[in-house]
């Protein structure tokens, strides 16, 4: 086996499970990467199978409903502004149209029995069978619903996986960029842990540019999402969960 693909037989793995277990707990960011560093050295000593590691990291914690944003970071850190965008959205798009999948089609009926929990979802369902494409780009800029659980929760909607996929695509991206923007311009691990980056004037400028541009974003989907619930919602004419 080639040398350089030695590392994933030891270290790579663990970074996997370590990054999983970590995400699910919430150990501190600092403490986090003090602890991987050596990994994340040996990720980026990968050359070509660095990003593909980190598209199947994404994927994973998709599937195991794990928050993702550090990997953001991560992978603008790591592998720079253009491949770390292009990564973390391949890993996104891939994870959460598989999960999309087995919502719909694997996992229904363990998914119908979480959203029967989730009292807003019926509206949810109603507004997106309405609005399809418009409105899933809105939810994905809108923070105030979960949005792994949501990933699992929309296969059970009648929106065309078209619609899912370039919708999600969309969506996702500002926040996408700005999270890769934001690893990518840190210059060591000291700064990425402690967050001290973007110090310069012209990084400054350019990052609060980039911050209040998503932020109105963000609060415009936000808006515009909480009006369509709110309008399904005083729907008088109760829908079943999808079949």
């Amino acid at each position: 086996m080639n040398r350089r693909l030695r590392p994933l037989h030891g270290g790579i793995l663990l970074i996997l499970l370590l990054i999983l277990i970590v995400g699910s707990f919430g150990i501190p960011w600092n403490r986090l990467l003090v602890t991987i560093q050596p990994l994340l050295q040996q990720v980026e000593a990968l050359g070509f199978w660095g990003p593909l590691l980190f598209v199947g990291i994404y994927i994973l914690f998709c599937l195991f409903l794990v928050p993702a944003s550090p990997l953001s970071f991560l992978g603008g850190f790591l592998f720079g502004l253009p491949v770390g965008f292009l990564t973390i959205t391949l890993g996104s798009l891939t994870g959460t149209t598989l999960v999309f999948f087995l919502g719909r089609k694997i996992l229904r009926k363990r998914v119908e029995s979480w959203m029967s929990r989730w009292k807003v979802f019926p509206a949810l369902d109603r507004a997106v069978s309405r609005e399809g494409f418009r409105l899933l780009v809105l939810i994905r800029l809108s923070p105030v619903l979960p949005f792994n659980l949501l990933n699992y929760g929309l296969g059970l909607t009648r929106i065309r996986l078209r619609d899912f996929f370039f919708g999600s695509w969309i969506g996702m991206a500002p926040i996408t960029f700005l999270y890769v923007y934001i690893g990518s311009s840190a210059k060591d691990f000291t700064q990425l842990s402690s967050r001290s980056f973007g110090e310069s004037p012209v990084e400054q400028i350019f990052f609060a540019f980039g911050l209040v541009a998503t932020l109105l974003l963000v609060a415009w989907g936000t808006r515009l999402t909480r009006r369509a619930l709110k309008s399904s919602l005083s729907d008088n004419s109760p829908e079943p969960i999808s079949g």
